[in-house]
């Protein structure tokens, strides 16, 4: 199990939101509002990747993720997407 953290603009929050609730994972997000919003949430190691590949269909151009192992920090990715 691990953590995502998406981080968008808090004008896309709600279109965010939206994309993740029909996902057919579910989804229990903690919300931290600051400049840029960013959103985390558990999910299975495999279906981070079908996560992206949501974001991307429901048309976020600019959006980062970034992959954090439950154990720790030390296992932290970043995969900035860009499309």
């Amino acid at each position: 199990m691990q953590d995502l953290k998406v981080t968008v603009d808090s004008a896309h929050l709600e279109d965010l939101l939206e994309c993740l609730a029909e996902l057919k994972t579910p989804i229990d997000p903690r919300i931290e509002h600051g400049p840029k919003t960013v959103v985390r949430f558990p999910v299975a190691e495999d279906q981070s990747s079908f996560v992206r590949r949501a974001l991307r269909f429901a048309g976020f151009r600019r959006v980062s993720i970034d992959e954090e192992n439950v154990a720790g920090p030390s296992g932290q990715l970043h995969y900035p997407l860009v499309f």
